[in-house]
Formats: structure tokens, C-alpha cells, sequence
């Protein structure tokens, strides 16, 4: 009886061997370059994570510079409202004084004048009308002054609001 033997040569042997160690090296080959992927992506990680960390601390930035902006336009709303109540006090005064003037025309003015005792009351007088002239040009001024305080405090309020609005959507 014969019995089939699986008699394996040499070549055969060493092709399987052949064949394994290609294997490996395929195998090693794919571990080399999963490893280069990974330092990669482990690179990229990092790289997002210092990214993440900037944009943190950016955020953190804008948040106090709007914080602080919040905190100028509080002051310049109040600078704002206490500069327009001035002015409409000192638009009621105006308004009384003009129409005091108006009522009362040159003629208060003329009896003032005429009404003087003597030469030196005459004087003092025309001194005395000379000085409220000038108090009402210095009010007139005043006045003046504060609607163009208050133009420039509207114009501050305003670029400090959208300063404001800009650095939120940063």
C-alpha cells in the first residue's frame, strides 16, 4: 500500500518563507505608515488645541474690552444727560430773558438812564446795563458751548455703542 506522503522540499519551504517575510514587510510597512499618520495627526491635534487655546484668550480679550466700552458709554450717557438738562435750563432762562427784552423793549433800558439822579447815577447805570449786556452774551455763549458739548458727547456715545457692537460680533 502507498501512502501519500507530503513531502515538502526545500523550495517549497523557502517560498512559503519568501512569502511570510513579504507578508511582514507589507505588514510592517502599513504599522510604519499608520505610525506617520498618527504623529500627524497627534501634530494637527496640537496644533488645534494651541489654536483653541488663542482663540480662548482672544475671546476672553473682547469680552473686557467690551466690558470696559460698557463702562464708557455708561459715563458718557450720564455726561450726556447732565449736559442736555443743562441746556434746557439754560434754554428756559434764555427763552425768560428774551422775552423780558421783548416786553419790556429799549424802555427799561431809557427810564433806567433817564431815571438817574445825577450825572455819576447815570453812569453807574449805563455801567449796569453794559454789565448785564455782557452777562447775557457770556449766557448766549454758554449756551452755545453746551449744544456743541452735547453734539460732540452724542457723536463719543455713538462710536463708543458701535465700537461696542463690532467688537461682539468679532
Amino acid at each position: 500500500m502507498v501512502v501519500p506522503t507530503g513531502a515538502t522540499t526545500i523550495s517549497s519551504v523557502r517560498n512559503q518563507r519568501n512569502q511570510t517575510q513579504a507578508n511582514l514587510n507589507e505588514v510592517n510597512t502599513s504599522i510604519s505608515q499608520i505610525e506617520t499618520q498618527r504623529e500627524s495627526v497627534n501634530s494637527e491635534l496640537e496644533l488645534m488645541n494651541d489654536q483653541l487655546v488663542e482663540i480662548l484668550t482672544s475671546i476672553d480679550i473682547l469680552e473686557e474690552e467690551i466690558s470696559l466700552k460698557q463702562k464708557e458709554i455708561n459715563i458718557a450717557q450720564k455726561d450726556l444727560n447732565s449736559a442736555q438738562e443743562l441746556e434746557t435750563k439754560q434754554y428756559e432762562d434764555m427763552k425768560k430773558r428774551i422775552k423780558f427784552m421783548y416786553e419790556q423793549g429799549d424802555s427799561a433800558y431809557v427810564q433806567a438812564l433817564i431815571g438817574a439822579v445825577n450825572y455819576s447815577d447815570m453812569m453807574n447805570k449805563a455801567e449796569y446795563l453794559e454789565q448785564i449786556y455782557s452777562y447775557d452774551r457770556e449766557l448766549l455763549a454758554e449756551y452755545v458751548e453746551n449744544r456743541q458739548e452735547i453734539e460732540n458727547l452724542k457723536l463719543t456715545l455713538e462710536e463708543a455703542q458701535a465700537a461696542t457692537k463690532t467688537s461682539e460680533y468679532e
